[in-house]
């Protein structure tokens, strides 16, 4: 074999693991439940039917999702013929993450606990915040908080594109530095 692919769907799962009770995940299967809508006809906007995604289903992603959660997702074609290799695993890093989880990915599971912002207002350090508007020479910041990346979306989002200023936020999910945006950094 000459190459390998990876193809990583983030926040596209195909079912729980069995720490989903930590994160508040139980029951989690995203492929799974929009399978579902698709076959009782709650995603009929612009589509109708069950969920058709011939390419990755020859590709092994409904082989894969039987594997992970012991059943083929509604309406999809669970006898298709596969032409690649699937799997499914389990991450054994400590925690829910993107960072962690590409990691893991690529060989190195990261087996302890990346540093958190516990408070959940002024969830950063005034001296970093400081330090990131000078070095980046930013208006200011806004968020400094712990939020979804959606949530602060809709609430922060129009002010930042007016000002300039950059979010700062801690998701539960991340737990290193990302660029959002020219402007915006998430952290967590």
């Amino acid at each position: 074999m000459k190459r390998a692919f990876i193809m990583v769907l983030d926040s596209f799962g195909i079912g729980a693991t069995e720490d989903a009770d930590r994160f508040g995940d139980v029951g989690s299967d995203t492929l799974g439940h929009i399978a579902e809508a698709c076959a009782k006809g709650e995603a009929d906007n612009g589509r109708k039917g069950p969920l058709n995604l011939p390419n990755l289903t020859r590709l092994g992603l409904v082989k894969a999702h039987e594997g992970s959660t012991g059943k083929i997702a509604a309406g999809m074609d669970g006898n298709a013929d596969v032409i690649g290799a699937y799997a499914w695993a389990h991450e054994l890093s400590s925690g829910k993450d993107t960072p962690s989880g590409h990691w893991e990915i690529a060989g190195v599971p990261v087996l302890f606990d990346w540093g958190y912002f516990s408070d959940h207002e002024n969830s950063f350090p005034q001296e970093l915040l400081d330090k990131l508007v000078k070095r980046a020479n930013l208006p200011g910041y806004l968020g400094n908080c712990h939020s979804s990346g959606t949530v602060i979306l809709d609430q922060l989002g129009e002010e930042h594109m007016k000002t300039g200023q950059a979010d700062f936020l801690h998701l539960r999910r991340l737990r290193v530095p990302d660029r959002l945006s020219r402007r915006d950094f998430w952290s967590g």
